[in-house]
């Protein structure tokens, strides 16, 4: 059985907490049902898997939004300083996640336990066998330097790279489908300072400056949601989510909307500063800096209470796009649902959450839960079951899992 998440976003805890941390223990519960329950057969016999493989399928770590780099140091500079600073952020973001990365990595070193069968093929609940379980974590945008983690993750039984593979199913985060979150060349040659992507210089010079001003006024305690929203989605996603966030301070009774003016004129300033930066350090983008002064017009619009969406011009460059496959199951971590295609023999799925279609007005998330999983069973596959969270979602395509191909960063 093969279970693929993306997307947990677990940071250093310097800024907001990950939304999706405190889904861990039940998604932990989830798979192991799911695992129980793929033991049954369509004649009704129960027969222990053979095998669970476990995919993180990138951005399992918030490694951008952190006060790491809210001073003179960005990530992507060169040097040991940033190196050092790069671990430990990445360090601390796994101390944060510690609770799903130990349940994981005690299935990869001890198995998971599942109830025996008997000779007539019903489950024995008085007696378990391990089931071999495989953890693979794979690079994001978000966590673009994971293999620098490499040592520390082998010790606890866990594999990272950048694909996973068998003969019929390819997994990745897919941000080579994304112009804001593509990958520059001088880090694919191992580069040990690169250009920053579009998503990495508005995380860093926009969202963590812009939370480090709202941290420091009496309206921090009540943006604790829209500051996370804000780092768990692209640069095309931002103007809706923000404006929105504004127009529900604006005439509020809350302390939000008490603060209405100051939080709109920090949100002004930290685009105007981005601007700027991005004149100093460009970052990839696939029409110079037409992009970049696309992104803050629609960033400031946004303030003002006009037109949120992204110009035409720009949205279209900027836009993710599914990849081309021609046969197989291919599941992408990165690019949001819709982007998700079934053309056969092909399938593309898309675990990556479209935050601006799923913000509530009241200010939080309408997407409660763990990010969205898909587990592939001998039946096909289908969204993991997590009961009072999310429902089972099928999708039908069978397909058996072989020889695993991991192809390591």
């Amino acid at each position: 059985m093969l279970v693929v998440s993306a997307n947990w976003l677990f940071g250093d805890g310097t800024f907001a907490a990950s939304a999706a941390a405190a889904y861990a223990g039940v998604w932990l519960q989830a798979v192991h049902r799911a695992a129980v329950r793929a033991g049954f057969r369509h004649d009704g016999s129960y027969h222990p898997l053979d095998q669970l493989q476990l995919v993180l399928a990138g951005d399992t770590f918030d490694c951008l939004t952190s006060t790491a780099w809210t001073g003179r140091m960005r990530p992507w500079h060169d040097g040991r300083a940033a190196q050092v600073a790069r671990h430990a952020v990445l360090m601390q973001a796994a101390r944060r996640g510690r609770r799903l990365l130990l349940g994981v990595s005690r299935w990869a070193r001890d198995g998971l336990p599942v109830p025996t069968a008997d000779r007539r093929g019903r489950p024995v609940l008085a007696t378990t066998t391990p089931v071999p379980v495989r953890v693979a974590l794979l690079a994001g945008d978000r966590d673009s330097w994971l293999d620098d983690a490499c040592h520390e993750a082998a010790r606890h039984g866990l594999c990272i790279g950048s694909v996973w593979s068998d003969d019929v199913t390819t997994v990745r985060h897919g941000i080579e489908c994304d112009s804001c979150a593509a990958l520059g060349e001088s880090r694919r040659a191992g580069g040990r300072g690169w250009q920053p992507t579009i998503g990495e210089s508005v995380a860093v010079d926009l969202v963590a400056r812009f939370n480090a001003a709202v941290m420091a006024t009496p309206a921090a305690p009540v943006c604790r949601p829209l500051v996370t929203a804000l780092a768990a989605c692209g640069p095309l996603d931002i103007p809706a989510v923000m404006g929105r966030w504004l127009d529900s301070c604006r005439g509020s009774a809350t302390t939000a909307g008490e603060h209405a003016t100051e939080l709109e004129t920090a949100w002004r300033r930290s685009v105007a500063a981005w601007h700027r930066e991005t004149t100093r350090q460009p970052p990839i983008t696939p029409s110079g800096f037409a992009a970049c002064d696309a992104l803050a017009a629609s960033f400031e619009a946004a303030a003002r209470g006009q037109d949120r969406r992204v110009p035409g011009d720009a949205h279209e460059l900027l836009a993710p796009r599914p990849p081309v496959v021609t046969s197989g199951t291919t599941v992408l971590g990165h690019l949001p649902a819709a982007c998700s295609t079934e053309l056969e023999p092909a399938r593309v799925i898309c675990l990556g959450p479209t935050i601006a279609s799923g913000w509530s007005i009241g200010g939080g998330s309408r997407r409660p839960g763990p990010p969205p999983t898909v587990v592939q069973r001998p039946q096909g596959w289908a969204r993991l079951q997590i009961p009072g969270v999310e429902a089972d979602s099928p999708l039908p395509l069978a397909t058996p899992t072989r020889t695993t191909i991991i192809d390591a960063a």
